[in-house]
Parts: structure tokens; sequence; C-alpha cells
């Protein structure tokens, strides 16, 4: 790709350039918000996880067989 003769310069837009004749500046209009109350969430029951479990690895065992071993 070669881009000789094109200017690669930004130009400076002033205020009356902003706004061509073809484009419609709409109003700006404000959104109400929903004042509605919020309904409080449900209380979520504690529950007990089970007590996590250590890992247990062989160390007897070479690392090459423990990475490579299917039933571990």
């Amino acid at each position: 790709m070669n881009i000789d003769n094109e200017n690669t310069e930004l130009a400076e837009v002033t205020a009356d350039e902003s706004t061509s004749s073809e484009e419609v500046q709409l109003p700006i209009v404000p959104v109400e918000s929903d004042t509605t109350p919020v309904p409080p969430a449900e209380t979520i029951e504690a529950q007990e996880l089970p007590a996590p479990k250590a890992a247990f690895f062989d160390l007897s065992l070479p690392i090459l067989e423990v990475l490579t071993d299917p039933t571990m």
C-alpha cells in the first residue's frame, strides 16, 4: 500500500465547520429515572460447605509418572 500524494495531517475543525447543512442536531432530552422502590432481595440461607480436602501427592513417584498417569 503506497500513499504518496494524500495529506495525512489532521485538519482542525472550527465551530462553523462542525455541522454541515445535511446534519440534524437533535435536542438532548434527559431521561427520567424510575423512582419505584425496589423490593428487598430474597435472603439466601447459609449453607455449610464441606471441609476442603487436602491434595495428596505421593512424592516417592517420579514427577513424569505423576503427570502422565491417567489414574491420578
